[in-house]
């Protein structure tokens, strides 16, 4: 008889602890959603809002952050698994909604958020999520931001 499978449920025991908790456990995140739009109206496709960390709160790693909007622009900031939240501290929040997906051959789709909120370290964009805030709601009108 072949000891593939004592190997095989040998190897799952393993990866079921590992995976199971026994590592560091995570910090805190704060649950952040919100909406993004244009003038009031939601961007014309489903894009992604990107939160990335300036200063973490005092006691919390600086970790990036994200959240994909739907076509009337909802989102839930995700930090390690979807719709977790964001780590306390603030953050430059950078917005994407192309048009299909961009590719490395040809030319690149239109991107339908203004230049200014495309990267994070030149957006005017901020947000500061404060340490053991409550469900924080974060509505962004892109056209109404004024730097």
């Amino acid at each position: 008889m072949s000891h593939l499978p004592r190997t095989t449920a040998a190897g799952v025991l393993l990866a079921a602890v590992l995976l199971g908790g026994c590592g560091p456990q995570r910090p805190e995140t704060v649950d952040v959603s919100g909406r993004v739009t244009c003038d009031g109206r939601p961007l014309p496709k489903a894009g992604v809002v990107y939160f990335a960390p300036v200063e973490a709160a005092a006691g919390f790693p600086l970790r990036p952050g994200k959240g994909e909007f739907d076509a009337e622009g909802y989102f839930s900031a995700t930090t390690w698994e979807e719709g977790d939240g964001l780590m306390p501290g603030r953050y430059k929040v950078a917005f994407d909604c192309w048009e299909r997906p961009p590719t490395a051959e040809g030319p690149q789709p239109k991107n339908h958020v203004p230049d200014e909120y495309r990267d994070p370290a030149g957006s005017t964009v901020e947000l500061t999520v404060p340490a053991g805030a409550k469900p924080l709601k974060f509505d962004c009108d892109l056209n109404k931001i004024v730097p």
